[in-house]
Formats: C-alpha cells, sequence, structure tokens
C-alpha cells in the first residue's frame, strides 16, 4: 500500500495547481501492474469540472478500469479521499478500491461497491 501512495506522491510532482500543497496524483492499478498515472491541473477559474481531477484524467487514460484499484495521494499527505464527483466516476468505471491519505495522514483503505 505504502509502496503505491509513494508512487502517486511522484506522479503529483507533474501536476500544475495554484497551491502546491493541493497537488495530487493518481495511480490506477491491476494485480501489481500500473495502468495509469495522472497529476491534477488548476482548473480555469469559474469552472466546477472535476476533468482537472488527477482520478478523472487517470480513468481517462485507461483502456478497462473494472477490478482495479485507484491510489491517490495529495503532496501534502493530507486528506487526499476524491471528491464526490470523483468518487461517482470512479464507481461508474468499475473500480472496487480506493487507498488515499485520510487528515491525519494515515494510509485508508476504502472498498467500493460496484
Amino acid at each position: 500500500m505504502t509502496r503505491w501512495l509513494n508512487v502517486a506522491l511522484k506522479v503529483s510532482k507533474r501536476g500544475i495547481h495554484n497551491s502546491p500543497s493541493f497537488l495530487t496524483g493518481a495511480v490506477i492499478v491491476r494485480n501489481g501492474a500500473v495502468l495509469s498515472a495522472e497529476a491534477n491541473y488548476s482548473r480555469p477559474f469559474g469552472t466546477e469540472n472535476a476533468g482537472y481531477h488527477a482520478e478523472v484524467r487517470a480513468i481517462n487514460k485507461c483502456s478497462n478500469c473494472k477490478g482495479s484499484t485507484i491510489i491517490v495521494a495529495r503532496r501534502n499527505k493530507k486528506m487526499s479521499r476524491p471528491c464526490p464527483k470523483c468518487l461517482e466516476y470512479i464507481k461508474s468505471v468499475g473500480i472496487n478500491k480506493i487507498i488515499y491519505y485520510n487528515w491525519d495522514g494515515e494510509p485508508t483503505v476504502e472498498r467500493i461497491a460496484c
């Protein structure tokens, strides 16, 4: 688990955001192989589109996410649980587990009923 969170942290450094502490990386894995890895980008002011989130970007680059795990890490190692819009998208593509940091900076595993 920590291994994949470290990979997501490295991926987060590729992102672009107005606030560096919000740089987030998302990695999708299945059977120990990386299927996709993406960082977030700042969205244009005034938009509420989740399409700039690392989770959405990683899913969009993955040809088949069904049965996989998504690992999400924020650079400051604080709450990196996906937002409600991203959670809906994660569920819709069949990802069945999320690994992220909670508010205390502890790794958390959440299983998803698809």
